[in-house]
């Protein structure tokens, strides 16, 4: 099972400019229990960082006046 996946996906080569683009994220917590949290754990964080990777040819910060 599963289908084809990402190449059947990708396969019709839509572009995505003018498009709405959808992300569907899972974020896990693996708590390990501390004396502190009992008999209430009071606080947990997570946190979810969308950073591109190759947006840009090199770093645009180079070219600012000084």
């Amino acid at each position: 099972g599963g289908g084809d996946g990402l190449p059947r996906y990708v396969a019709d080569d839509e572009p995505l400019a003018g498009g709405d683009l959808v992300l569907w994220y899972t974020l896990g917590v693996t708590h390990t229990p501390r004396p502190e949290d009992w008999p209430i754990m009071s606080t947990h964080r997570a946190s979810v960082r969308l950073i591109p990777s190759g947006f840009f040819t090199k770093n645009p910060a180079l070219t600012l006046p000084r």
